[in-house]
């Protein structure tokens, strides 16, 4: 049971001094998260030990599988393996290459495609192995030259090496795949670049690495070729290009490398088929066999044949609407001796089919229709493994939209799709922080990944370090959380998404760990909120405060409250400034009660704000604008530390405009600038702070550091001290964005925390001190509590110990209160020292913890200094509030008799008591309100003169 605190006492606000300035029985830890980085590059949960400072990663999410193959299709290997490339996704959305291993249907992403590193991006085609084993391919853009690179990857050793960078001038952007040549050599081609900007054909070597272009494609001999070079029993390179010749349909040409002569064999003219945009296959009969993507009757595209011996050209086949068309990739002769490919469109659900081509009948077969789910709209080529079957992949489709990997048996006949692009099951990239249970759980959500590709929510035991993915979101019910999720008095989670629902500008939802239900609450519709990019609130009213980053009455975002009792969406407040000037955090609830925020742009210098918004009055009001040289661009949100002032950081602005530390204080609305990031101590912080255990505040910065991925620091407000903890490495992730740091202890037990310990002032006889004590599994304890001063020891029932003996901690209680021997003229005692033990007589598991107090003659003094004025206020304080069972009530500047009344919301009194302040003993008394029904109830002390102060109590269980 809880104790009535009924004796007048006043809380004065100064630090005393200690031997020990904190104690705590089990090291601490910080949790956080990273957008990027692990052994997976999808980010990590990280862990700083703040006795080590050391950062390292609790688990690691999965990078986004490459999406979108392409033109691309699969490469069998010497290994068995399949190897392919895809031309967007991967941890920098550009492409990566794979391995896909049908013994044992796993897959493995190898390399992720680079910008940054220029080591190209957006691969096209499909790799080829060559004969020194290595895979050789190319990308239609990045490098130094902005136009692709040939590079070669060695699956041995895992080892990319960029050969070659297009520059324009000697050929650029390609769309096909290398060959080597009988000389030895690769050979390609590229789509644009060279002396007419239409592309090139090309050699390289990769012995000595030598690029030689071969000749420029120009307008009437053929132009722009999407496919690939193939040679033929007579030595020559055959190919097709896209458009050009006599009727700019595309033409089928020769080239010689050994006297790198260039010949057109053949013009398209649309008739006999168009504008082809793969490659020329031989078959063992000897002809060369292809296919157009257009032409023929109906516009389809064709199949035909070339007998380069005889320049004779035979349409063999048109294809429709229903049996396919439109074909992209190449053609495959099977080794039962049919030719197999693929169509883009047509099929009976228009997104592709598999079909088979025998040429000596003449016999065409439809043998798969693709659609939706299974995979759509194939871009490349089929290839016949080793076991047999026909391998391949769709461009779109699958449960992401973003293509899949397919085996298809044709003596079955079986289509299979064997995996999914864009997706992975853990969900990745998170942008956000994570929140903790009384169990030591933390929850949290990522930016993509997943089922959907959209985001997920998880669970994750920093006890047992098991990771657990609770929802997909997939579109309809939200997509792409960049908040994190806020646990509410109902025992629900409830979060934001910026995208998704039936807008696609985000929705508002609840989830229920007891049950695993997902409810999406709320549309956002623009006009009320659009896109929000932070968390919700519950203020002390029960209802969630957030924000939106768009949408609203002027395009910059809106200040909301949603009440989850009766699901009502309220718009309070359309924030004003340009588009994009809207708040990127979360709203915080001060001690005063009000709501604080900022928004990352607007105000005065465009830099952006700090404001306080009142609940009560919905009174907006502008506190300070930023104007970069004291920061600008704020991307996280507001903390309010136990000085009471409000801590927060910048993206931009300081002296290096690397951002900046700042404080706030609201009751004098005085700002100041604490720290600059500078680059080497973080740089661009994009999340907030958090005050820990300690006193110091935590925080992460999004880049900066020995490595440019951002640190890990420390900021001290007691000592105005910096300190750079820890950098990230790659390792134990990278580029933490729009999060914080959460602490939760290491191991099991009980925290004492002096720092913040404060003195209450009693009666004429006695003195008591604050101490605030944090359980670690937040969870409800039977703590034994014993001080020992210098003259007495207090135990169990004395009169002397306020709250000492065995007692029920409830979640929520946060202080022991504890008498401090004192002199006659009322002072504390100068230089008395006692011990604290606590101790949980029920779990043995929890050793018992000591801390070490002294007040000095300087704290004694400036307690007898400030009795006048602490006299003069009075105030109500309720604690725990919300409450379950039992509610702490402290009445402060009162004397004398006292009405104290327990009423419920429409003022009918269902408790009341007389109390006598004269009396120590009546320091403490029990009040329950288990039994009473959830609702919010009114706590009303009355004073001799009838003089009425009232503190609203809500009661929810």
């Amino acid at each position: 049971m809880l104790h009535l605190k009924t004796s007048s006492m006043k809380k004065i606000i100064f630090t005393l001094s200690f031997i020990v300035a904190a104690y705590l029985l089990n090291a601490q830890v910080l949790y956080g998260t990273t957008y990027a980085g692990g052994n997976n590059n999808g980010g990590t949960i990280c862990k700083l030990d703040i006795t080590t400072n050391t950062v390292t990663p609790a688990f690691s999410f999965n990078a986004v599988d490459g999406k979108y193959p392409g033109r691309a299709g699969l490469l069998q290997a010497s290994d068995g393996k399949l190897y392919g490339m895809t031309s967007q996704g991967g941890s920098n959305s550009v492409g990566v290459i794979f391995l896909y291993d049908p013994a044992d249907s796993t897959y493995t992403s190898l390399m992720d495609f680079d910008w940054q590193n220029e080591n190209g991006i957006n691969p096209a085609g499909s790799l080829m192995q060559a004969s020194d084993g290595k895979l050789y391919g190319m990308t239609t853009q990045g490098g130094s030259g902005a136009a692709g690179v040939i590079f070669s990857y060695n699956p041995a050793t895992s080892s990319y090496v960029k050969l070659h960078d297009f520059d324009g001038t000697n050929g650029g952007l390609p769309q096909g795949s290398l060959i080597q040549a009988s000389d030895g050599k690769l050979y390609g081609m590229t789509t644009s670049g060279g002396a007419y900007g239409s592309g090139v054909i090309f050699s390289f070597d990769p012995v000595n690495s030598k690029y030689s272009k071969l000749n420029d494609f120009k307008s009437a001999s053929g132009r722009l070729p999407w496919g690939s070079l193939m040679q033929a029993f007579d030595g020559k390179l055959y190919a097709m290009t896209t458009y050009g010749g006599s009727n700019d349909y595309g033409v089928i040409f020769s080239f010689d490398p050994a006297t790198a002569t260039y010949v057109k064999l053949h013009d398209f003219d649309g008739t006999n088929g168009g504008l082809p945009q793969s490659s020329l296959i031989q078959a063992s009969d000897g002809k060369l066999y292809g296919m157009t993507n257009t032409g023929g009757n109906g516009d389809y595209g064709v199949i035909f044949s070339y007998e380069y011996i005889t320049a004779t050209y035979t349409k063999l086949k048109d294809f429709d609407k229903t049996n396919g068309g439109n074909p992209n990739g190449d053609l495959l002769q099977a080794s039962d001796g049919r030719l197999y490919g693929m169509t883009t469109s047509g099929g009976r659900n228009v997104s592709g089919a598999i079909f088979s081509f025998y040429p000596t009948t003449a016999t065409y077969i439809k043998l798969h229709d693709f659609y939706d789910t299974s995979g759509s709209y194939p871009y490349g080529n089929l290839v016949q493994a080793t076991d047999g079957n026909f391998y391949g992949m769709t461009n779109s489709g699958g449960i992401t939209d973003c293509g899949v990997i397919f085996s298809y048996e044709s003596t079955i006949p079986a289509y299979t799709k064997l995996r999914d692009f864009g997706n992975n099951h853990t969900g990745n990239s998170i942008r956000g922080s994570l929140i903790e249970d009384e169990a030591k759980k933390l929850y949290g959500m990522t930016y993509e990944g997943g089922h959907y590709g959209l985001g997920t929510i998880f669970s994750f035991d920093a006890t047992t370090s098991v990771f657990t993915k609770l929802k997909d979101f997939d579109g309809r019910n939200g997509a792409n959380p960049q908040g994190k999720l806020t646990s509410a008095v109902d025992g629900k989670l409830y979060g934001m998404t910026t995208y998704g629902g039936s807008n696609n500008i985000g929705v508002i939802f609840s989830y229920d760990p007891a049950t695993s239900a997902y409810t999406t609450l709320f549309d956002f519709d623009h006009e009320s909120g659009d896109s929000p990019t932070g968390s919700l609130t519950q203020a002390s009213d029960g209802k969630l405060y957030g924000m939106t980053t768009l949408g609203g009455g002027y395009e910059a975002g809106v200040i909301f409250s949603f009440d989850p009792a009766v699901s009502n969406y309220t718009k309070l407040v359309d924030l004003e400034g340009d588009l994009f000037a809207g708040p990127s955090g979360s709203l915080v609830q001060a001690s005063d009660g009000n709501l604080y925020g900022m928004t990352f742009g607007g105000g005065i210098s465009s830099y952006g704000v700090i404001f306080s918004f009142d609940p009560g009055t919905s009174t907006y009001t502008n506190l300070h604008d930023f104007n970069r040289t004291n920061g600008g661009g704020p991307f996280g949100d507001l903390v309010q530390a136990s000085d009471g002032s409000l801590y927060g950081m910048t993206h931009d602005g300081g002296s290096y405009d690397d951002g900046v530390i700042f404080s706030y204080e609201p009751t004098t609305a005085a700002y100041a600038k604490l720290v600059d990031f500078d680059g080497t101590n973080g740089a661009n912080p994009l999340g907030s702070l958090i005050q820990a255990s300690d006193g110091k505040l935590y925080g992460m910065s999004s880049a900066g550091g020995s490595n440019g991925y951002g640190v890990a620091f420390s900021y001290d407000p007691a000592t105005a001290t910096y300190s750079k903890l820890s950098d990230f490495t790659g390792d134990n992730g990278s580029y933490p964005q729009y999060t914080s740091f959460t602490e939760i202890p290491a191991s099991s037990g009980i925290q004492i925390s002096i720092a913040d310990k404060s003195v209450i002032e009693g009666n004429r006889d006695r003195k008591f001190i604050a101490i605030p004590v944090i359980l670690s599994e937040k969870q409800e304890k039977i703590i034994r509590v014993k001080y020992t001063t210098q003259n007495n020891t207090a135990t169990a029932g004395s009169d002397y110990a306020a709250q000492s003996g065995t007692l029920v901690f409830p979640p929520g209680l946060k202080k022991i209160i504890l008498p401090i021997r004192i002199k006659g003229d009322g002072t504390p005692e100068a230089n008395e020292t006692f011990s604290i033990i606590l101790s949980d007589p029920v779990n043995a598991t929890i050793a018992d913890s000591t801390a070490i107090i002294t007040i000095s003659d300087d704290d004694a003094s400036a307690l007898n200094a400030s009795k006048a004025t602490a006299a003069t206020t009075r105030a109500i304080s309720l604690s725990p509030n919300p409450a379950q069972d039992n509610v702490n009530i402290i009445l402060t500047g009162y004397s004398g008799n006292v009405i104290l009344q327990l009423s419920s919301s429409d003022g009918g009194i269902i408790q009341q008591q007389k109390l006598s302040l004269v009396s120590a003993k009546l320091m403490q008394q029990q009040i329950n309100v288990g039994s009473y029904a959830n609702g919010t109830y009114l706590v009303t002390a009355i004073d001799e003169k009838g003089k009425r102060q009232t503190e609203r109590l809500v009661v929810d269980r």
